[in-house]
């Protein structure tokens, strides 16, 4: 019961919640991660033994390769999750090792044969995708010290964005701001190599500035004092019509159901920290060494997809993109809870 509690408890907070308002690729991440956690979990309390069934093995190889497919940056969570299985778990790696060649397969299926049938064109934007702390950490340097960009990267912010074309566009810290605003094959016929060494020497030149930009970007995901920015706030951007109220009495039910649903999370600890990634990265961290301790290397499996994947996604953002990490914050207390009821290595 009180896993089922905290779950929905979960499920209702606003970082959840508002993303699962839309259909995109992070409410179908969200739903692959849930699954991969629920199997970790089985793995958890078998001690492997669950993968010795084949079919729970090519099962867990196929969800891995579902949310592989699904984000560019899955494998973050996949691959410790796939190193843990095979490590941690000696009565199961030839399970794992089953799973890893199904996911495989599934990979190289889905994205030759599959996405050839299809026409599907996989988006060639890894650069753009890799680069959103050193951009903005060169936007930030232009806007605030332009003087002390070197002529290269002057000119390369230039061919960008031209000095009276991005001024009332760009907003401090935030790269999303600007980002979608030019071709966007100007980055990508960069090397990753040459603008990090641009965002180097903009840091060396303007220490203070660069280290503000990296705090204020990757914030959203180690900041602890509740500043409210691990969520979406869903409204209607203009792109698209407003929609008709409908019935007013569904309406007035639906108010009703959400006040009854936000009472608990008003409760200032609860949501301090439902709604802040930061909060649940600690508290995972904190059990995690405790479980680590007391059980045994297999609690990796459970709490190193989540910190590798909060983590390694922190240093590729381009602003508050508080979706990217829904899916950590749907499985991140329910984790804490299930590391903290497993049974200790002589009783398991």
């Amino acid at each position: 019961w009180l896993a089922l509690t905290a779950h929905t408890l979960v499920c209702s907070s606003l970082p959840v919640r508002n993303t699962l308002m839309f259909l995109g690729k992070d409410s179908a991440m969200t739903t692959a991660v849930l699954v991969l956690t629920a199997q970790t979990i089985n793995l958890l309390h078998t001690r492997g033994a669950w993968l010795r069934r084949p079919r729970n093995a090519v099962a867990f190889g196929l969800t891995l390769a579902a949310a592989t497919l699904l984000r560019h940056n899955a494998i973050l969570w996949t691959l410790p999750l796939l190193v843990c299985a095979l490590l941690c778990f000696p009565w199961g790696r030839r399970g794992a090792a089953l799973a890893a060649g199904a996911a495989t397969l599934a990979l190289v299926l889905v994205r030759g044969p599959l996405y050839g049938a299809l026409d599907v064109i996989y988006p060639d934007n890894t650069t753009e995708e890799s680069v959103g702390i050193p951009m903005t950490i060169l936007w930030d340097i232009r806007m605030q010290a332009p003087e002390a960009l070197d002529e290269e990267t002057s000119a390369f912010l230039s061919d960008l964005a031209a000095d009276g074309a991005w001024e009332d566009i760009y907003q401090l810290h935030r790269y999303n701001s600007i980002k979608f605003t030019y071709d966007r094959e100007l980055i990508a016929e960069r090397p990753v190599t040459e603008i990090l060494s641009m965002a180097g020497r903009a840091a060396l030149a303007r220490p203070r500035l660069a280290f503000e930009t990296f705090n204020s970007v990757t914030g959203l995901v180690w900041d602890v004092t509740g500043q409210g920015r691990g969520y979406e706030t869903v409204s209607n951007s203009g792109d698209l019509p407003q929609a008709l109220y409908g019935r007013e009495t569904l309406n007035r039910l639906g108010k009703a159901v959400l006040a009854v649903i936000d009472a608990p999370l008003e409760w200032a600890p609860v949501r301090w920290i439902a709604e802040n990634i930061g909060v649940q990265l600690l508290l995972m961290l904190l059990v995690a060494l405790w479980a680590l301790r007391r059980r045994g290397g297999d609690v990796l499996a459970l709490a190193l997809p989540v910190l590798c994947y909060d983590l390694g996604t922190m240093l590729l953002l381009c602003g508050d993109d508080a979706r990217f990490f829904q899916c950590s914050m749907a499985v991140c207390i329910p984790c804490v809870l299930a590391l903290l009821y497993l049974p200790k290595t002589e009783e398991a």
